[in-house]
């Protein structure tokens, strides 16, 4: 079995500054448990369903509604990727 027989070649990425909501969006949209961060032609990390999960969970148990919908309007990719995955 080959990696390339399985990999994609041309994936969905975003640069780090997408929100955290549209990388939520094209995650759920396309079917995708991650999506490679990239800015400048080079990967600077991984967002995934798992990290969208812990950040969601985090936030909701420390900010009133609020702080959250501030929060998560603001949030950006960066702020929660995986870096040098």
């Amino acid at each position: 079995m080959l990696v390339r027989n399985w990999m994609q070649t041309d994936p969905i990425t975003v640069p780090s500054d997408t929100l955290v909501s549209e990388a939520k969006r094209l995650l759920s949209d396309n079917n995708l448990h991650a999506l490679p961060v990239v800015d400048d032609g080079r990967m600077r990390g991984l967002v995934t369903r798992a990290n969208l999960l812990r950040q969601g969970q985090f936030v909701l148990r420390t900010q009133d509604p609020d702080e959250f919908n501030y929060f998560v309007t603001r949030l950006k990719v960066r702020d929660i990727m995986v870096r040098n995955p």
